[in-house]
């Protein structure tokens, strides 16, 4: 029984390492998607501003600071996010991006009532 035990815990380990031995620091975005439980920072939305975002299960996202939600669809090449809560939603803000690989982010177009500009989404905290 010890032994199945320290298998299974050395699998553990491996698998958190990885193959080259290196623990990753956010493994949930390795390879720089989405995924719940992760938080991220929407660039360029109006007068200049961010909000920071975490995106949760049944495609759905909020930044708790502000009081805005909304959803979203994709996650993995591309993302679309449409806010429904607060003064975002009012203003019928959406952002939509395709993911840059060397850029490690998703890069698009933040649009609402009355214009657009450009927008990222990066995955980190950034505002």
């Amino acid at each position: 029984m010890k032994r199945i035990a320290v298998t299974v815990a050395a699998v553990c380990l491996v698998g958190a390492l990885g193959i080259n031995g290196t623990v990753s620091a956010t493994p949930a975005r390795a390879a720089g998607h989405i995924t719940v439980g992760s938080s991220w920072t929407v660039l360029g939305l109006p007068a200049n501003g961010c909000t920071n975002v975490t995106f949760e299960a049944g495609h759905v996202f909020n930044d708790y600071g502000a009081g805005m939600a909304g959803t979203y669809t994709g996650g993995r090449t591309k993302v679309s996010m449409k806010w429904t809560v607060g003064s975002y939603g009012s203003m019928s803000l959406a952002f939509s991006g395709t993911w840059s690989r060397s850029m490690q982010q998703y890069n698009g177009t933040v649009s609402y009532t009355g214009g657009s500009e450009a927008g990222q989404l990066v995955p980190t905290i950034v505002c």
